[in-house]
């Protein structure tokens, strides 16, 4: 092999190698501050209505679609209630969406954390016989 080759691999190693590190860290870095802008001003508060009943309020600024201020109201209920490994049974909420951005979009949801029901085989149903909950 030739010595030449040896030196400038090894002087073109490090820059090579410090330029991917740098462009991975700008990368992330970009990324972060993007996910930073998103959730800038964003509100969440949690209270207790009653036992075991909870009440979520979101505020989100920007213009923000119904569905996905809605989507990611319950994936936040269904999250709290599986800290304490429970089913999230949503019982009432609203959505006030403002997709044009001239106000703060709001939404809320009441929730109930429980234990999945039990459901108790015979009666209509015998054994054998399931039946399947088209959505």
């Amino acid at each position: 092999m030739n010595p030449l080759f040896h030196v400038m691999r090894k002087s073109l190693t490090a820059p090579i190698l410090l330029s991917l590190v740098a462009l991975t860290a700008l990368t992330g870095c970009q990324a972060i501050q993007e996910e930073s802008r998103n959730f800038a001003g964003r509100e969440e508060r949690l209270s207790n209505v009653i036992g075991n009943v909870w009440r979520l309020d979101f505020k989100w600024p920007g213009n923000v679609r119904a569905t996905q201020i809605n989507e990611a109201l319950q994936q936040r209920a269904r999250d709290i209630c599986q800290r304490e490994e429970l089913g999230m049974l949503p019982l009432s909420g609203a959505v006030d969406a403002h997709e044009d951005g001239s106000a703060p979009s709001t939404a809320w949801l009441e929730f109930r954390c429980q234990r999945p029901v039990q459901v108790i085989r015979g009666g209509l149903l015998s054994e054998e016989e399931t039946f399947e909950v088209k959505e």
